[in-house]
C-alpha cells in the first residue's frame, strides 16, 4: 500500500508568518527612508529653487510626510545630528506667491523656494532635507551644494606702478585684486594701452585700449609687464580684472597711469577767501612715478590772460589772486610738470568776485 505524503502546507504558513511578523517588527521603529536632492534651478545671486524626490515610510503614506530644509554655508550637513545642529532652517516660500509662512515643516512637497536672510552672490551653500513620519522618526536626505550667482566685481589691490623705464620702453605692474566668489590665484588680467585718457572705465578700456597683455592669471603673466612706449610720447596704460563666473564675468578697471603726473586730490581746486577783487586757490599735491612730489613744479594760469597768474614753482599748493574786478566771473586751472616735462592740468575752477560795496 502507498503512503502519501502530507503537504507541508501548515509548516509553509508558519514560516510565512514568521516572515510577516519578524518583517513588522523590524520596520516597527524604523524612521522614513530618505531620497536624494535631484537638481537646482532658478538660481540667482541670493535665490534658488531645490528639487528632491519623496521619501517613503512603512508606516506612514507618503503624502503624510513632512520635510524640512536646512542650510549651511560650511559642508557640515552630512548627518541627522550634524543637520539639526548646524543647519539654519529655512521657512516655506511660495514660488508663485512668494509668501512666506512661518512653519518649518511641510507635507507632501519635492521642491521648496529658497530665499535666505545670508545668502551672499558668489558663494557656495550647502543644503539638506530632513523628513519625518507621522511618529517624527526622522531621516536626513545626502547633502548637496549649490553656488549662487555671482554679481560683485573684483576689488582693485592697488595703485599701477610704472617701473623700469628706458627711452624706449617701461614696465607696468599692480597689486592683485581680491574678489568675494572668485581666489586670487584665479583671477584674470588684461593691460590695455592708449595714447589719450580714454581708458578710464570698464566700458572705456575694453573699448579704447590696445591690448599690451591679454586675459591671463597672476601666476601666467611675467612682471613686471614691458611695453614698447617711446618716452617723447604720452600713453596711458590701464588693467582690467575679471572673476570666474562662467556666465557673463564681473569686471573691474584699476585707475589708469601715463608717464605724466596725475593731480592730486582727484585734480579739484579749492577757492576760499574770495572778495570783491581777490580769491585763495589750494590744490592737492599731484604724484609722479618718477619725480618726488618736492619737485614737481605748478602753473595757474587764468582764462583769457597770457600771462599765468603763478610761473613754475616747485612744490607750490596755493596762490593768492589779487587785481580782479568785482561782481565777475573767472576760470583757473592749475598745471603740474615732473622733471621729464611731462604735463597734466588739474579741474577748471570757477570763481564770481563780491560786489561792491554802493557809495
Amino acid at each position: 500500500m502507498l503512503i502519501k505524503r502530507k503537504p507541508f502546507t501548515a509548516h509553509f504558513f508558519v514560516l510565512l508568518m514568521s516572515f510577516l511578523v519578524f518583517s513588522c517588527q523590524n520596520t516597527e521603529n524604523s524612521p522614513p527612508v530618505p531620497g536624494v536632492i535631484t537638481h537646482f534651478t532658478d538660481v540667482t545671486s541670493n535665490t534658488m529653487v531645490m528639487h528632491w524626490t519623496r521619501a517613503s515610510d512603512a508606516d506612514t503614506f507618503t503624502p503624510y510626510l513632512e520635510y524640512m530644509v536646512v542650510a549651511s554655508n560650511s559642508n557640515n550637513l552630512d548627518t541627522l545630528d550634524n543637520a539639526l545642529a548646524n543647519g539654519a532652517v529655512i521657512t516655506y516660500d511660495d514660488p508663485e506667491t512668494k509668501e512666506i509662512e512661518e512653519t518649518q515643516w511641510n507635507r507632501d512637497i519635492d521642491s521648496l523656494f529658497l530665499s535666505f536672510v545670508g545668502f551672499a552672490d558668489g558663494q557656495t551653500y550647502y543644503f539638506t532635507v530632513i523628513v519625518r513620519d507621522a511618529a517624527w522618526r526622522q531621516s536626513v536626505y545626502p547633502m548637496a551644494s549649490q553656488k549662487t550667482i555671482d554679481i560683485t566685481p573684483p576689488v582693485i589691490g592697488g595703485a599701477i606702478e610704472i617701473e623700469d623705464e628706458t627711452e624706449d620702453s617701461l614696465g607696468i605692474e599692480w597689486p592683485a585684486a581680491t574678489d568675494n566668489g572668485t581666489d586670487q590665484d584665479e583671477l584674470e588680467y588684461k593691460v590695455v594701452s592708449s595714447n589719450q585718457d580714454i581708458i578710464n572705465t570698464v566700458a572705456e578700456a575694453e573699448n579704447n585700449g590696445s591690448v599690451v597683455q591679454d586675459w591671463a592669471t597672476i601666476d601666467e603673466i611675467q612682471f613686471p609687464v614691458m611695453v614698447s612706449s617711446p618716452n617723447t610720447e604720452t600713453e596711458y596704460f590701464n588693467v582690467l580684472v575679471r572673476d570666474s563666473n562662467t556666465d557673463v564675468a564681473n569686471t573691474s578697471v584699476y585707475v589708469a597711469v601715463s608717464r605724466k603726473p596725475i593731480p592730486g586730490g582727484l585734480g579739484r581746486i579749492t577757492v576760499s577767501e574770495i572778495t570783491e577783487n581777490s580769491c585763495t586757490l589750494t590744490w592737492e599735491p599731484a604724484t609722479d612715478f618718477k619725480t618726488t612730489q618736492a619737485n614737481l613744479s605748478y602753473q595757474v594760469t587764468l582764462y583769457g590772460l597770457d600771462e599765468p597768474v603763478l610761473s613754475w614753482e616747485a612744490n607750490r599748493l596755493t596762490v593768492d589772486v589779487t587785481g580782479l574786478d568785482n561782481d565777475s566771473t573767472y576760470y583757473f586751472t592749475v598745471v603740474v610738470r615732473d622733471e621729464d616735462g611731462y604735463e597734466d592740468s588739474y579741474e577748471v575752477a570757477q570763481v564770481t568776485t563780491l560786489q561792491g560795496s554802493e557809495e
